[in-house]
């Protein structure tokens, strides 16, 4: 039972290093998508239409895709996340039940 715990505590672990590293990443491309050239001046002439900032539903220089796929692998750490969690909690109420049966059977 303790090898269970152990077992569902690590899905847990692993789950949230996970979405933080997907999460990383996501801000990480964002930051990258939403940063100028080098060569582009920041101030923009008079005569020219400020440029609107990109939005992740448009898809930015052919990268949405990627967005989608770090948002699928960020649900599917946390649902994994939830199965642990989920896992651990069932273990720990058997144990403490059987713990529970074993100390009245003493008494």
């Amino acid at each position: 039972m303790i090898q269970a715990l152990s077992i569902a505590s690590g899905g847990m672990f692993s789950a949230q290093k996970r979405a933080a590293d997907v999460a990383v990443d996501i801000v990480t491309s964002a930051a990258n998508r939403n940063a100028l050239p080098a060569n582009t001046p920041q101030n923009q002439s008079e005569n020219k239409q400020p440029q609107t900032p990109p939005s992740s539903i448009m898809p930015i220089n052919g990268k949405n895709g990627v967005l989608v796929q770090q948002i699928v692998e960020l649900k599917q750490a946390e649902l994994q996340f939830k199965a642990s969690a989920s896992t651990f909690k069932r273990i720990a109420e058997t144990a403490r039940q059987l713990l529970g049966s074993f100390v009245d059977d003493e008494s």
